[in-house]
């Protein structure tokens, strides 16, 4: 081979190999999830990976501190996003109102279709004076309502009914909101507000067989939706329509923008191919005004990027 040529090769060799040594070295991005997001988060990571094999994608192990991961997702309190950090939405959760097969006073709970108002009187405390008035016991007064303690799901079913979670009557569970579905099945008489992914058997996509659905005050046509649940038609008809009793939520990754771009790159993926997975695990997809406001923030993110 000419001299010349093969000192080309060499350092043709030697630069491909710089090359692979930076991209082993490079710093993986890690995610943290935690409740019912995580199965979906997995499998965003999963496919995403499939799709870009060289991006260094990972899910945080639970012995990761956080502040070493440069994402988050988590159903969030936008009251306690960071300073500094943004959120970008990537999918809607919606809660529903449930209570066990069991519980003592199940035909009084099933036997009406609950309006908004009807059920904010069940979930929260009302003006002392009024229920002072009435002296006549009702169904609301013999329950317990099942909240989480601080937790994101209690402030969206707050805000949804006008509300503060503290006015919320009844018990709060520590911890994630699975532990909603232990404390009702250890207390009949209890009653929650909890994620489809967590009423819901994501494998055979009806509602668990322990759990019953308060009937909401819906049309006709939509009340098989309460009485023989089924995850997949209750998405659609979420997704096509504002229910007045069922709050919804969003989930999102918190990170600093402009940070890095693979960063922006895997979250564009996220509000377009990813949310083809949302109904899978049990979430909605982000409503089309709300996503178009995603892509155009992280657009503006990665233009920021190049230019530097």
């Amino acid at each position: 081979m000419d001299k010349k040529k093969l000192i080309g090769v060499v350092v043709s060799l030697f630069i491909f190999q710089l090359f692979v040594n930076a991209e082993e070295d490079s710093p993986a991005v890690y995610i943290k999830a935690s409740g019912f997001a995580s199965p979906l988060v997995e499998q965003w990571i999963a496919a995403y990976q499939d799709q870009y094999p060289d991006a260094s994608i990972r899910l945080a192990g639970k012995d990761r501190k956080e502040e070493a991961v440069e994402l988050v997702i988590r159903s969030y309190d936008p009251e306690e996003i960071p300073s500094g950090k943004e959120v970008v939405y990537t999918g809607r959760y919606a809660l529903l109102p449930a209570t066990t097969k069991d519980n003592p006073y199940l035909n009084d709970l099933t036997g009406r279709k609950w309006s908004k108002k009807e059920v904010r009187k069940l979930f929260f405390s009302g003006d002392p004076l009024e229920e002072v008035k009435s002296k006549k016991e009702k169904v609301e007064d013999k329950l317990t309502v099942y909240a989480g303690n601080r937790s994101a799901t209690s402030v969206v079913v707050a805000s949804h009914f006008g509300s503060i979670p503290s006015d919320l009557k009844g018990a709060r569970i520590s911890g994630d909101d699975r532990f909603l579905l232990n404390a009702l099945q250890k207390d009949p008489t209890g009653i929650m507000y909890n994620a489809l992914p967590y009423l819901f058997d994501l494998e055979t996509r009806r509602l668990k067989p322990e759990l019953v659905l308060l009937p909401l005050d819906v049309k006709k046509e939509h009340q098989e939706l309460f009485s023989q649940p089924d995850i997949d038609r209750t998405i659609e008809w979420l997704e096509a329509r504002t229910a007045e009793a069922v709050p919804v939520g969003y989930i999102g990754f918190i990170y600093t923008a402009g940070q890095d771009d693979r960063l922006d790159h895997f979250l564009q993926w996220v509000t377009q191919d990813g949310q083809s997975f949302c109904h899978r695990f049990g979430l909605l997809q982000l409503d089309p005004q709300t996503l178009a406001q995603q892509q155009k923030k992280l657009s503006a993110n990665r233009q920021f990027l190049t230019k530097q």
